[in-house]
């Protein structure tokens, strides 16, 4: 069982459930503070899946938005233990609110606050994450290039408090590629590191991501490959 909790702990640190919303992919742990004006009364989804030598994990997220500034967001995590076969399930929820538009400033903040309840094989509830953040950021190079950086606090159940922080980097290529990196950490020395590419099969409707990166969780350390797909705007009104 207790590695079961760990292999959860590895791909539910990676995936990040409510630090991150659709709109924020391709990053696993960094908030946003980007502003897309169109985003009003539309939906997002978004699939990430994430390998290691552990086990598999899979994250499914769907969000909505209110506003160009305001979203919420719903999100399931599913992993497996390769060795055992044992399962275990994550839920999550989060809001996230823009107070200060980069195109109207030069750059951006916002703040993100979330829930997550995750359950080992047996369905009998184990540990609720509660986190808020605080997400800058910062279009460099005419808006080929962003940085982003979240400072906040996370509260495990039964562990107390720690303080959370993040730096992105994502810089177009063209049209249809980019580059992005991202290094998270925590004050209970929980690492990742990541670098990767995006690609838009539908230029600002459909991205496909892929990266490679390495974590650290409870003195584990170890490598992972990542992908995803997001989908952007999706108008489901009738």
């Amino acid at each position: 069982m207790r590695r079961l909790i760990t292999v959860m702990a590895l791909a539910g640190a990676a995936l990040a459930a409510p630090s991150t919303r659709a709109d924020d992919r391709p990053f696993l742990r960094t908030a946003t503070a980007v502003v897309e004006d169109d985003d009003e009364r539309v939906f997002e989804f978004s699939a990430t899946g994430l390998s290691h030598r552990h086990g598999d994990g899979l994250s499914l997220q769907g969000g909505y938005s209110f506003s160009p500034t305001l979203s919420v967001e719903a999100e399931l995590g599913l992993s497996r233990e390769r060795a055992e076969g044992s399962r275990g399930r994550e839920t999550g929820i989060g809001v996230w609110q823009a107070w200060i538009d980069p195109a109207r400033e030069g750059w951006g903040l916002a703040g993100k606050l979330g829930a997550e309840w995750d359950r080992n094989a047996a369905g009998e509830p184990r540990q609720r994450t509660l986190r808020g953040v605080v997400a800058a950021s910062l279009p460099l190079s005419g808006k080929q290039v962003w940085l982003h950086g979240n400072a906040g606090i996370e509260q495990r159940e039964g562990e107390g408090r720690a303080g959370i922080w993040s730096l992105a980097l994502q810089g177009e290529l063209d049209r249809r590629w980019a580059l992005f990196g991202e290094i998270a950490s925590s004050s209970r020395r929980d690492e990742l590191v990541q670098a990767g590419v995006r690609h838009w099969l539908k230029r600002d409707k459909i991205a496909l991501d892929l990266s490679v990166g390495r974590e650290r969780i409870e003195q584990d350390r170890r490598g992972f490959v990542a992908a995803g797909l997001a989908f952007y705007d999706l108008d489901l009104h009738w």
